[in-house]
């Protein structure tokens, strides 16, 4: 009677391993892909695209969008006012960030200049106060939101920002 347990287990073990390789020659165990990486990795195919996509097999197989990390300039400018951000995207630049107010009765104002050449040589951003007229109760005032775009520049444009006629940036993004 042990000789045949002896047997079955042996058996067992054999279709057990016999499994386990099959596995293996399909496809490997599986882990779960989840992005462009993971699948370029594990060898599907890659399509021919910018940015480049990995593709799963199947009828309910996915495709993975490789990430680019962007290589556009940028400059964060630090002020005792806030925080803005100066960036290029393709022939403009953005400039965002937050200003704080002192009173509500602050209200921040871009002024954009700079040369007629295109693309821009320089550009010159005043921010300034204009309501400076008016008579406020001394309370803090909440921060205010700046967005503006800038267009017809380049990646070389030399910038000039002045926040109060104060200097607060000077040069190219790069």
């Amino acid at each position: 009677m042990q000789h045949k347990n002896f047997f079955v287990l042996i058996l067992l073990i054999f279709a057990l391993a016999i499994a386990a390789c099959e596995q293996v020659i399909q496809g490997g165990i599986r882990k779960e892909i989840t992005n462009f990486d993971e699948c370029a990795k594990a060898g599907y195919p890659i399509g021919e695209s910018y940015p480049r996509q990995c593709f799963l097999p199947g009828p309910n197989g996915k495709s993975f969008v490789e990430e680019i990390e962007s290589k556009e300039p940028e400059k964060t400018i630090e002020t005792e006012k806030g925080e803005l951000k100066l960036a290029y995207k393709v022939s403009k630049a953005i400039l965002t960030g937050t200003l704080l107010r002192s009173t509500p009765c602050v209200n921040w104002t871009v002024q954009i200049g700079g040369t007629k050449d295109l693309p821009r040589s320089q550009v010159t951003i005043n921010i300034f106060n204009s309501n400076k007229e008016a008579i406020c109760i001394q309370v803090l005032g909440e921060p205010q939101e700046i967005y503006e775009k800038i267009f017809d520049v380049s990646e070389e444009t030399e910038y000039t920002v002045k926040i109060e006629q104060e200097v607060v940036f000077e040069g190219k993004l790069r």
